[in-house]
């Protein structure tokens, strides 16, 4: 019953149609990056928790095996919910690069920021601003659905995955999630992610949103940073 509804193709146009991607998109990034970048990553590149994108410092961001990753860990300050599931290595998605988002993670690193999001502030609860902002935007900009908020955004995603038929170890590897009380053989004798090539071809396959248009946010990041 607590479950939350996922974004549908309507909401996600509105989402994108809305300030922060439109009239203050170049403002937003100068002064509120976050706003951009976190429902960005969390729709193209896997589903990851906003806590979790909310974290990241700018080291998390790197190449392995001659891929761009984001790694989530438990270094610093920085906690995660399940520190043996959701401690992974996520390639960073096709359309995520070619909009510039490694633009952004070498202008915080220039400018001497670790972390990525350095406005984000966490809270006790494990809440963060972002959160408490979003969710008043998603109310005024997207929609009136209580049942709707950022993580239908990660529900959204995990929708498309299992839509398109993708390997619940494959899907639970990307977004972190546990196999399940009754898969514990999988944890324990393959306790090893998927290799990072695998999980690139399932994202950049499958998370692709063809419908809506990133060139408007791919000129403004060039252009700011």
């Amino acid at each position: 019953q607590n479950l939350k509804d996922i974004y549908d193709k309507e909401d996600l146009i509105k989402l994108f149609k809305s300030p922060w991607f439109t009239d203050e998109l170049k403002d937003t990034l100068r002064h509120n990056p976050e706003y951009v970048f976190i429902p960005l990553l969390c729709l193209y590149n896997g589903g990851a928790k906003p806590t979790e994108l909310a974290q990241l410092y700018t080291s998390d961001i790197k190449k392995h095996q001659g891929i761009w990753i984001i790694e989530f860990n438990d270094y610093e300050d920085k906690n995660l919910k399940n520190t043996y599931y959701n401690t992974r290595r996520v390639p960073i998605a096709k359309k995520i690069i070619d909009i510039g988002f490694l633009n952004f993670v070498n202008h915080q690193r220039s400018i001497k920021e670790k972390k990525l999001f350095p406005k984000i502030v966490k809270y006790k609860s494990n809440g963060n601003n972002f959160l408490n902002k979003f969710s008043i935007y998603n109310r005024t900009f997207i929609t009136n659905n209580p049942k709707k908020s950022f993580y239908s955004i990660k529900h959204l995603v995990n929708q498309v995955l299992k839509d398109n038929k993708v390997m619940v170890y494959i899907i639970n590897d990307i977004t972190g999630h546990s196999y399940g009380s009754d898969n514990k053989d999988i944890s324990t004798y393959g306790a090893g992610q998927m290799p990072v090539n695998i999980m690139k071809e399932t994202i950049d396959e499958y998370l692709t949103f063809d419908y809506i248009d990133l060139s408007p946010i791919e000129k403004a990041i060039k252009e700011v940073y």
